[in-house]
């Protein structure tokens, strides 16, 4: 539906694609876990597994429990074991205090996984902070590691990332009507935020901007306004639901403009819910595609459908389980209290399946992203985009 743009700093197209067979029982092989001593080392994970993200909070807990399960084939944590702890936010952002609460009041953490979404983040982390609490997180809002906070530690890039990435290929092409579509929630404001201004740098604004809250439908009214802008361009920041139906909606009443997205449109749940069709042709900017033939990637991509049965793991699964590798090396080789865990993420560098981690002053662990194009309901791998350590 919409065709492919050109990229000045990408590499050229690769065309490797994971095959998407039918799920398959996990596989049981393996070699007995090891003798533990002490109690164990509990890891709290916040993460929607009941609401709207639930499919998506099912693979944060699949990537992570498979790093948990690889840290304790190991020998574990200085001979303990590590315990993941599952607590539901339902994506809901007072629940992702109230996790927080749990795990820091409940379950004397040490350390927070998650949340995820950047709201409920932005919810959980000053209480995390109080406390002198690590909190790992994963919303990409430029708020989670620009508030001034020391304790938090984010392992995707973030929004402002994103956006130069954005701007350049805007400026590259040459397009001259953008248009800007985005749920009103810390996610999608936050994106167009950092946009704006680096746009207004070169005399670029968007020709029109529409929203929509979570929770709506409904998307007529704001579709036929972006085709009536007449638009050459378009910008997509929301949240996995309602960008779904937007594309889905906007396939329909045949606005058919390129499209590039945040990585909220690149998961399963989203392809089943917006069809296949409605996403042929989207762009999306990601730090995880399973296509990418890197055989960190794949080594990956193989050990997850091993686990789970599912053939094409979302970004969340491999982020997750990253994030956890990551700790599992910091309280190995730092220390277990809350101290030991910042000044170790502070300090460690790890090339994971995502990228090369090393946090920067702000604590941001990650930059370099992926560019890839939905084809026949697969998302194919292009070329890296952002830096690259």
């Amino acid at each position: 539906m919409k065709r492919l743009i050109k990229v000045v700093f990408a590499l050229a197209l690769i065309g490797l694609l994971v095959s998407c067979g039918g799920r398959r029982p996990a596989s049981q092989a393996g070699a007995a876990m090891p003798t533990f001593t002490g109690e164990p080392f509990i890891l709290p994970l916040s993460a929607a597994t009941t609401g709207t993200n639930a499919a998506i909070g099912e693979e944060i807990v699949y990537g992570s429990q498979l790093a948990v399960q690889e840290i304790n084939m190991a020998g574990g944590i200085r001979g303990r074991e590590l315990r993941l702890e599952v607590i539901d936010d339902q994506n809901i952002p007072s629940e992702g205090l109230n996790a927080a609460k749990r795990a820091i009041d409940q379950l004397g953490t040490e350390v927070l996984l998650g949340p995820d979404g950047s709201n409920i983040v932005l919810a959980a982390l000053p209480y995390a902070a109080e406390h002198g609490i690590p909190l790992l997180a994963t919303g990409t809002n430029w708020r989670v590691t620009g508030s001034g906070y020391t304790n938090v530690f984010r392992f995707r890039p973030n929004d402002n990332t994103t956006a130069v990435i954005v701007s350049q290929i805007i400026r590259d092409n040459r397009y001259q009507r953008v248009g800007y579509f985005y749920s009103n929630e810390d996610y999608g404001l936050g994106a167009l935020q950092s946009l704006q201004p680096l746009l207004a740098e070169h005399g670029i604004q968007f020709t029109a901007i529409e929203t929509c809250n979570v929770g709506d439908t409904d998307f007529t009214a704001q579709i036929m306004r972006m085709i009536n802008a007449n638009l050459d361009f378009i910008v997509l920041f929301a949240k996995e639901v309602e960008g779904a139906k937007y594309l889905r909606q906007a396939y329909e009443l045949g606005l058919n403009v390129p499209t590039i997205t945040g990585s909220s449109m690149a998961s399963n749940f989203v392809m089943d819910l917006a069809t296949p069709e409605a996403q042929e042709g989207l762009m999306t900017i990601i730090p995880f595609v399973a296509s990418n033939p890197d055989p960190i990637v794949q080594d990956f991509v193989r050990k997850y459908y091993e686990k789970t049965g599912i053939p094409i793991p979302i970004n969340h699964a491999a982020t997750y389980y990253d994030v956890v590798t990551i700790l599992g090396r910091v309280l190995n080789e730092y220390g277990l209290s809350r101290d030991d865990i910042i000044r170790g993420m502070r300090e460690i560098e790890h090339t994971g399946v995502l990228t090369h981690f090393k946090a920067d002053e702000f604590g941001d662990m990650a930059v370099q992203q992926s560019l890839a194009v939905c084809r026949n309901g697969e998302w194919v791998f292009h070329s890296y985009v952002g830096r690259r350590e």
